[in-house]
């Protein structure tokens, strides 16, 4: 097929009066700004394509060329909630997608250097891992389970931290009460040493 800058090259009335012309612009419209899905072929329509081709065309050519994943034409998918094809796709959703999706790698056109996208930490990954953080063996444990021992174990952490603002609130002479906050202390603590420098 003719390169899109030998096709704007062409006044628009010789492109109306040539099939094969006329029939890249229909091409390269489909493919750059509608994600490969049909588009109506009358003369207006066309003129209107030219004229979008000639102001947006090259621009958006471009960015698809240096794109490392392309929706192949015709494809779509919905990710969280959005729905994308080949013209509205970017390498950052592409990437987000793969790593949820690795077998939806074939509705992409990717060159060979591209890298196999990153794996996304699931939340009973996430879970475990903050349990370990939290001296939790979470194992063998559910996601519901995981999610009630770690809640525990941080409600255990907060009290601790209260408990410790509140012997140094004393030690520096603050008046504190069980009511306040640990902020509320650490705020107070905070200024009396402020006001100490």
């Amino acid at each position: 097929m003719i390169s899109l800058t030998e096709l704007l090259a062409y006044p628009v009335e010789e492109v109306l009066q040539t099939p094969p012309l006329r029939q890249a612009v229909i091409t390269y419209t489909r493919n750059l700004f509608y994600g490969g899905s049909p588009v109506s072929a009358c003369d207006s329509s066309v003129r209107t394509y030219y004229r979008r081709l000639t102001l947006e065309g090259l621009e958006k050519q471009k960015k698809l060329d240096t794109m490392k994943y392309q929706l192949k034409p015709g494809t779509f998918i919905v990710h969280n909630g959005q729905s994308y094809n080949s013209s509205t796709m970017t390498d950052e959703i592409a990437e987000e997608y793969l790593s949820k999706f690795p077998t939806m790698a074939k509705n992409f056109v990717m060159p060979k250097e591209a890298p196999a996208p990153a794996k996304v930490e699931t939340e009973k990954e996430k879970l475990t891992k903050r349990a370990v953080e939290l001296g939790i063996d979470g194992k063998d444990l559910s996601i519901k389970k995981l999610k009630e021992a770690i809640a525990d174990a941080e409600i255990v952490m907060q009290k601790q931290k209260k408990e410790e603002l509140i012997l140094k609130a004393i030690e520096l002479d603050l008046e504190v009460t069980e009511e306040m906050s640990a902020e509320e202390i650490e705020a107070l603590i905070a200024e009396k040493d402020k006001a100490g420098e």
